[in-house]
């Protein structure tokens, strides 16, 4: 059975998706917790250890980008040769909500990845640091301090467990 092209570009778009999801969960699975401080003569030089962490989020991005793109696709490609004015898709309330609510939550994604791996490249790349007490922390170690306190009850439903 041979799927529809609706069915191969909803596929596309899923497929990119999960993988840029399960890049992003590989990438922060992978960071090293700190580097190791090398004491030289008036600064610390801080060696990481080698890891795929930047290049695993550097993939993450991409695949976003081309699910992002294959959405677009999904919307704009003429299904079976007929195209569809633009404004006449955003006419409907529905496709129009739709869409800004994927644009917002995409944009949203894109952040979220690039923050971490852009501010792992920083910590990679200014390794050398004047500060002589420095315990070359990578961006895992760093945003350790911004955790939430732990609540004291779980709940599962009508199950609560304190």
């Amino acid at each position: 059975m041979a799927f529809s092209q609706t069915a191969r570009i909803g596929a596309c778009v899923f497929c990119l998706g999960f993988m840029s999801f399960l890049l992003a969960i590989f990438a922060e699975t992978t960071k090293p917790p700190s580097g190791t401080p090398i004491q030289a003569k008036d600064a610390v030089i801080c060696k990481f250890p080698d890891d795929p962490s930047i290049l695993l989020g550097t993939l993450s991005i991409v695949t976003l980008v081309l699910a992002a793109i294959a959405g677009h696709a999904a919307v704009y490609f003429p299904y079976k040769g007929k195209s569809i004015p633009r404004n006449a898709l955003f006419r409907s309330t529905t496709l129009s909500t739709f869409f800004v609510i994927a644009e917002v939550i995409t944009v949203l994604a894109l952040v979220m990845l690039l923050w971490p791996t852009i501010s792992e490249s920083l910590h990679r790349s200014r390794n050398v640091h004047r500060d002589l007490t420095t315990q070359c922390p990578t961006a895992k170690r760093a945003l350790r301090r911004w955790r939430l306190p732990r609540p004291r009850c779980r709940s599962f439903g009508w199950f609560a467990r304190c």
